[in-house]
């Protein structure tokens, strides 16, 4: 699990389903001097510690590398919805299928049964983490370059301001409706027509 450490990234649920699954588990990432942070590091995580996990602290470029393409797989654990998983795409690139809570964007990143598991509830990491060597490593590797390499990201990226700019609604807006979002703008407005206020009103 490579992480910050703080409550939201659940590194106690990963400690706790690898131990279940029968298996160690290594844990890199840096606790910042926030009270929130060094208070559950101390109580969650330093209890749990022994000879089956591991804690590394913060970890540098070469040595996340070296650990993800050594890895069974990534345990994404997060207890709120990720915006984006950078991790997840770097154990992808690794050859390294990732182990994940269904939470927000998770699953537009980590492709369930091809890429990775995607699991419900806490409870169900264990059975994921053990039944994770079905996937193939060529697979996720393959995936990572398809859709995360710099060239993908860039043409994605550039298409979605081309849209913004020029007043479409880019599908990763789309509910699959095409109804309306609430607090959405009405995106085929002309500029010199009034346009609503909206969270996406600052992306014009």
């Amino acid at each position: 699990m490579l992480a910050r450490i703080c409550p939201e990234k659940g590194i106690h649920l990963a400690i706790d389903a690898t131990r279940a699954a029968g298996l160690p588990i290594l844990i890199g990432g840096e606790v910042f001097p926030y009270p929130a942070h060094l208070s559950y590091f101390h109580a969650e995580i330093r209890p749990r510690l022994g000879p089956d996990v591991r804690y590394l602290g913060a970890v540098g470029a070469a040595e996340k590398r070296r650990l993800l393409a050594a890895a069974r797989c990534l345990i994404v654990a997060s207890t709120i919805d990720e915006t984006s998983s950078l991790v997840a795409r770097e154990a992808a690139a690794s050859g390294t299928p990732v182990v994940a809570l269904d939470r927000g964007a998770l699953a537009e990143t980590v492709e369930h049964g091809r890429t990775g598991l995607i699991v419900a509830e806490p409870g169900d990491l264990a059975a994921a983490i053990q039944a994770v060597g079905t996937i193939n490593p060529a697979t996720c590797r393959a995936v990572a370059r398809l859709r995360f390499s710099a060239a993908a990201m860039a043409e994605r990226t550039i298409t979605l301001y081309r849209d913004l700019a020029e007043g479409r609604r880019p599908p990763c807006f789309d509910d699959g409706t095409g109804a309306p979002v609430e607090g959405d703008v009405a995106w085929a407005t002309p500029r010199d027509q009034a346009r609503p206020q909206s969270r996406w009103e600052s992306i014009r």
